[in-house]
Order: structure tokens, then C-alpha cells, then sequence
């Protein structure tokens, strides 16, 4: 996911529907239905674990750098260490189209310090659910030990 992301510089969210079907739709087109062994899952599985990693990705031995949009940006925006391509215009108004479902959102603007990490970007992390409970705890018997008291503990039911 990844790496397709980060070729066609796709920055919703992947727990979005919509970029997980223009995913799938993506890997079919590329597969070639001939000769689908030839582009599978597993080599793009190994191009995600061994060069595009999430942090700190080596693109500059990535065998299919020359496709991946995202570092054709990095490398226009001067971040690179490669030239850019002859006649290859990054600006932000070819890559964003206004209402693109598939960009990065408009509240997280490209941040050319991430370079090709702003690919995929995370979903915000939700606030942990807080909960409280009522527990009641009755203690029978006068000994000294706590071994020899009965306990009873009740949590109070949720209404």
C-alpha cells in the first residue's frame, strides 16, 4: 500500500474505502493480466521492506524511482539527490486537484522536510475511550490479615 502511494503521491488516508478500491484498481492495471508473475505482491512487499520504508526510505536505489511521483517531487523541491526529469512540472497545482479524494487533506499541506513520507499519511489516532466504573468493596470478619477476611466485590452495572 506504501509504495503504490508513494509512486502516485496518494496521501488520504488508507483507512479510507475510497483509496483502498483506487489501490486495488491501481495493482490491477499494473499487473499485466498475461503475465501477472512478472509485477506480484510479494516483490512489491519486498521493495516496501527493503527500500521504501516508512521512515527513512532509500530512494536513490529504488529500481522504479523514476516512476514514483512522490520522488520526482522530493527531487524538484531540491530535497533530492537526483536531477529532475527534463520537462517534468511538480507544482502543486498539477498534483492537487481541488476536491481530490485521494490528496493529501488540505489541514496537512505537503511538508517538503518529509519528502516521499508525506506518502501515505497516518489517520489521526483517536482519543482513548475513558471509561469509569462504580465498585463497591465489603469486607467481613475482625482479623488483622487480610487472608482471613471474606471479600465481596461488586461492580456496579452499566444502565
Amino acid at each position: 500500500m506504501r509504495v503504490l502511494c508513494r509512486m502516485r503521491s496518494i496521501g488520504a488516508s488508507l483507512s479510507k474505502s475510497l483509496v483502498t478500491e483506487h489501490l486495488w484498481s491501481l495493482a490491477h492495471r499494473i499487473a499485466d493480466s498475461n503475465r501477472p508473475g512478472d509485477l506480484n505482491q510479494q516483490s512489491l512487499m519486498e521493495l516496501g521492506a527493503c527500500v521504501c520504508l516508512p521512515r527513512g526510505p532509500t530512494c536513490n536505489t529504488c529500481p522504479v524511482k523514476e516512476f514514483c511521483t512522490a520522488h520526482l517531487r522530493t527531487v524538484s523541491s531540491g530535497l533530492g539527490q537526483a536531477l529532475k526529469p527534463e520537462g517534468t512540472d511538480l507544482s502543486n497545482d498539477v498534483l492537487c486537484i481541488e476536491e481530490c479524494q485521494l490528496c493529501l487533506p488540505k489541514s496537512e499541506r505537503y511538508d517538503q522536510s518529509l519528502g516521499v513520507m508525506n506518502y501515505p499519511r497516518k489517520p489521526p489516532k483517536r482519543k482513548p475511550k475513558v471509561e469509569e466504573y462504580a465498585v463497591a468493596i465489603v469486607t467481613r470478619g475482625k482479623s488483622e490479615t487480610f487472608s482471613d477476611r471474606e471479600l465481596l466485590i461488586v461492580q456496579r452495572a452499566d444502565n
